[in-house]
């Protein structure tokens, strides 16, 4: 059977060391009946499922488990494979019934009643989530991943118990009642997120088939729950959340904070496979309008020591480095690549590139049959001669033309005024 689903990465993006979805545990499958149609076929469609979701591939394992659950029993552990399968697919509604069949068979089932536990998580049931993840617990002690996951979401329970909920079109907003900012909140919050992913959406190319959960915190609160390093103002893991610090939740950094995001989480809602870090961190800093002075400087002097990020490097860890300037840099290039990318090739090639990607192709094969590129070096070499072009210190400030490109696709710089 299969033994853990790991929560939704950050911002997003899936480090190298966040554990695959599924681990086969060596207990194996149970035995075909006699009875069954096709023995064969079974064994080689369970074995097909498993397999897949260890290559985080969860479309070919949901038609792997399906035939399987066709040609056997209803086996318990089949049926979590599939929810957990839809889980990687973003199909929450679908996971979320079949591991409740699953329960309804085997209510000692410990990895479904975990996924039930961030699907509650994930719809704002606190109480849910906290009631399966002690059941998951208690049925499988000795698994800390569990344990990690009830202790979250007791910690997020505990900060959030009294926390306001205002569902809207495109968000389900929760804000700290007790919140300087908290009126004006109540009054227009919802209506401007709500805003804020349609603009976003319309430049990306798509909508998220359900509301995103939002939660606004103080400061301190967003550390308690994250547990994030000092400098983080805002984190996607399923949930955007952000801190708002004093009574103006739409000043220009807090508002860049929620609509990078945003971005990510409308990206993860539509694109299941494995999205390149530069990418993926590109749009969302461009987007934001999150531009700083000191890209053009940090790019520099990193291209005269030879110390450029190369693309795979970015996608290798670039975004998680240990030193914070290296970090600095990762997001300078990032942002200067989804200029390259929106000024060459504007939305719709974007658009193309994330539809081609969310199909199932490697960033390479991607790049290829969406942008025109021969590879990836031809992308990487022409990347290489727009930073010496245009992020050089000294050169035009792209500040007017980054303006223009935001409202070209529907979006206001931040620091400006609407």
């Amino acid at each position: 059977m299969l033994d853990d689903l790991a929560p939704l990465p950050a911002d997003g993006a899936a480090p190298p060391d966040v554990p695959p979805i599924a681990r086969v545990l060596d207990d194996p499958v149970e035995a075909v009946a006699p009875s069954d149609p096709d023995p064969e076929a079974y064994r080689a469609q369970v074995a097909a499922g498993f397999a897949a979701l260890r290559a985080r591939d969860p479309q070919v394992a949901e038609a792997a488990f399906r035939a399987a659950l066709e040609h056997g029993r209803a086996d318990v552990n089949l049926i979590y494979g599939l929810a957990a399968a839809w889980w990687r697919q973003f199909r929450f509604d679908l996971a979320r019934r079949e591991a409740e069949r699953v329960l309804a068979r085997d209510p000692d089932h410990g990895p479904a009643h975990a996924l039930l536990a961030r699907l509650h998580w994930r719809r704002g049931d606190l109480a849910g989530a906290a009631r399966h993840a002690r059941h998951a617990v208690e049925l499988v002690p000795d698994r800390e991943s569990y344990s990690r996951l009830r202790e979250q979401i007791e910690r997020e329970l505990d900060v959030e118990a009294s926390f306001d909920q205002r569902v809207g079109r495109r968000v389900i907003l929760y804000t700290p009642a007790d919140h300087p900012a908290a009126a004006q909140l109540a009054r227009e919050g919802v209506a401007r997120v709500d805003r804020e992913v349609e603009r976003l959406a319309e430049a990306i190319g798509f909508l998220p088939p359900e509301p995103l959960p939002v939660v606004v915190y103080h400061e301190r609160e967003f550390r308690e729950v994250t547990e994030e390093d000092p400098f983080l103002r805002g984190r996607y893991d399923g949930k955007v959340r952000f801190y708002v610090a004093g009574a103006d939740p739409w000043a220009p950094l807090f508002l860049q904070v929620l609509r990078h995001e945003l971005v990510h989480a409308i990206l993860r809602a539509y694109i299941v496979h494995p999205l390149p870090g530069w990418l993926n961190e590109g749009l969302a800093t461009f987007l934001a309008a999150q531009y700083r002075p000191a890209y053009r400087r940090r790019i520099e002097r990193a291209a005269r020591a030879d110390g450029l990020w190369t693309l795979a490097e970015l996608d290798r860890g670039g975004f998680d480095d240990d030193e914070v300037e290296r970090r600095a840099l990762a997001y300078a290039q990032s942002f200067a690549l989804a200029d390259l990318l929106l000024r060459r090739l504007r939305r719709e090639g974007v658009q193309q590139l994330l539809v081609e990607i969310a199909s199932g192709r490697p960033a390479g094969e991607a790049v290829v049959a969406a942008l025109g590129f021969a590879d990836l070096d031809e992308l990487e070499a022409r990347y290489r001669a727009f930073l010496e072009g245009v992020y050089r210190v000294g050169g035009n400030d792209p500040r007017p033309r980054i303006r223009s490109a935001l409202r070209t696709l529907g979006l206001a710089d931040p620091t400006e005024a609407e």
